[in-house]
Order: structure tokens, then C-alpha cells, then sequence
């Protein structure tokens, strides 16, 4: 078996409840349960940079894929045929999760945190930096691959980002909705609209309700920031018309974590300005019944 295979497999076996299936609705894991779910998403993400650096990037996506996994390249597009259709590269790709987290089920989660980029494996100073989010689901057999992945380009970060410690994750708020997300993964949608309708008027104070109090805020050019305390200041500060276009949304099957994504343009306030287009991703959960709010926004624009 392939090396990276087995060892996800064998991490999710270590959690798996018994007589549970993805596909027919993720009940609530125990608290421990959980827990292990998060650690192994952790462990995942580790052994999928370890496969990069140790056979190249390419392969190592190939091995954690899944069948219908996007991309952004720049736009989404199919992961596993985008590096079919590309020879092995000679650069290298480093990256390390800062952040983890998962659903109350434990059937989806997603892992943030820096990337280096190298030109060639022999490089000792990367040639650029940024921040990668990839979300992950669980398949009927217990493994985790790939459902999305997605970064920004980012400033060298100042001090060293350290790895992300499986105990400082929080359970979820409550139970999510029954069933298999669909309805939930409409909810997000209309969400997502309202969102985006806000931030197209350019009043950023009306965002708060929208955002969690630790939010990760990552976007292309800027430093990450993490806090709604820094982040409504910054977007305050943002020169021009940034309009929002969702184009998917996916949820969990216990109901309580779910994700968005689409096309954005930024189009400046004085006549003839540049514009520049981008997609972002909006990861959200939610914090009471009915009440979901964004714990990730990465825009590369």
C-alpha cells in the first residue's frame, strides 16, 4: 500500500466510530472521539507535506486527492486531472498546519498554515511564501482525502509559525442539523449572499455579525490576521469595491461545519482604477442553533 495511504488509513481506523458510515449521516462523536478526529486530520495534513518533500508535490497530491477534489489554479478546477494532465515540477513545496479543526460528526475538517516555495529541492531560501487551507473528508472506508485546496501568496512571516497542537481544539458548539447537510449547504449559500452583499456596500462595521471572533482572515499581499479585532480594521481600511459572486458551498454531515466559495473583483474608487479579480473560500460553523458565522476567509485577488 502507499505509504501516505496507510498511514491516513491507519490514523482514521484509531477514531472511526463503529457502525458509522460517511454517506448516511455522521452522528455526534464522543469527546474523545472527536479529539482523535482532529489529530488525525492534523496527521494527515503532516504526512501529505511529508510525501511532498520526500517523492514531489505531485505525487504526493495524486495520493490524497479525491476523485472530485478542486483546485484553484487560479479559478477551481479538477485537482486530480490538473496534475495528470502536468509532468513531475522541479520546485519545492513545504507546508505545516497552524490550525485544525473538525465537524461534530467528524466526517469533514480543514487545516491552515504557512507555505514555502522553493525553485529547485536544493534551495535553502524560498523563492515565496504564503498561507494554504485544506479541507479534507471523510471517505466510507474511514481515510481522509482531499476535498479542496486553496492559498495565498503572503509577505515572509516575521517569526516562526509554530505546528498546531491537537489539545487547543474546541469542540463544536452543539449538534448540527440531521441528515445529510444538503440543507445546511443551502443555508450557507443564502449566507454567503448576505455576506457578500454587505461587503459590496462597503460599510464593514455591518460585517461583525457575519464573522467569529477568531477568525482567520488570509489574503493575498497581506500578513494573515487572526481576530475580528484586527480584521474589521483592515477590511475598513480596504480602497475600493469589492464585490463577492459565490459559486458552491459543501457542509458536513452533522451540519455544524461548512464551507463557500466563488469569484470576487475588487474594483478601485477613482475613475480608471484598476481592478483585479480573485476567488476567495469561507469556511463557517456554526455557533448556536441556526446561527453560522465564517472562522476562515482566504481571498487571492
Amino acid at each position: 500500500m502507499d505509504l501516505i495511504k496507510e498511514i491516513i488509513l491507519i490514523m482514521a481506523v484509531t477514531w472511526f466510530p463503529a457502525g458509522s458510515q460517511a454517506g448516511q449521516g455522521s452522528p455526534m462523536l464522543s469527546l474523545d472521539q472527536w479529539r482523535a478526529a482532529l489529530r488525525s486530520i492534523v496527521r494527515s495534513e503532516e504526512a501529505f507535506a511529508a510525501a511532498a518533500a520526500s517523492r514531489g508535490t505531485r505525487e504526493a497530491f495524486l495520493s490524497v486527492l479525491g476523485d472530485d477534489a478542486i483546485l484553484f489554479r487560479p479559478q477551481p478546477v479538477p485537482g486530480r486531472k490538473w496534475f495528470l494532465d502536468r509532468g513531475p515540477s522541479t520546485d519545492r513545496l513545504t507546508w505545516w498546519p497552524a490550525f485544525a479543526d473538525v465537524s461534530s460528526g467528524g466526517d469533514l475538517g480543514y487545516s491552515t498554515g504557512p507555505y514555502e516555495l522553493r525553485k529547485t529541492a536544493t534551495d535553502t531560501i524560498p523563492s515565496s511564501y504564503g498561507n494554504y487551507v485544506t479541507i479534507w473528508r471523510r471517505q466510507s472506508d474511514g481515510a481522509w482525502k482531499v476535498l479542496l485546496d486553496f492559498g495565498a501568496p503572503n509577505p515572509a512571516p516575521g517569526k516562526p509559525v509554530p505546528e498546531f497542537d491537537p489539545l487547543q481544539g474546541k469542540p463544536p458548539f452543539a449538534p448540527g442539523l440531521a441528515g445529510d447537510g444538503s440543507e445546511a449547504s443551502e443555508a450557507l449559500l443564502a449566507a454567503d449572499g448576505k455576506l457578500s452583499d454587505h461587503i459590496a456596500a462597503h460599510d464593514a462595521s455591518s460585517l461583525r455579525p457575519f464573522y467569529a471572533e477568531g477568525i482567520r482572515y488570509l489574503r493575498a499581499g497581506q500578513p494573515p490576521l487572526t481576530g475580528i479585532a484586527l480584521v474589521i480594521p483592515q477590511l475598513t481600511k480596504q480602497l475600493g469595491v469589492w464585490t463577492c459572486k459565490p459559486m458552491s458551498a459543501g457542509c458536513s454531515h452533522s451540519g455544524d461545519l461548512g464551507y463557500t466559495y466563488g469569484s470576487s473583483v475588487l474594483k478601485a474608487d477613482s475613475a480608471g482604477g484598476k481592478q483585479k479579480s480573485g476567488y476567495y473560500l469561507r469556511i463557517w460553523r456554526m455557533q448556536a442553533p441556526g446561527t453560522w458565522k465564517v472562522v476562515l476567509e482566504l481571498v487571492n485577488d
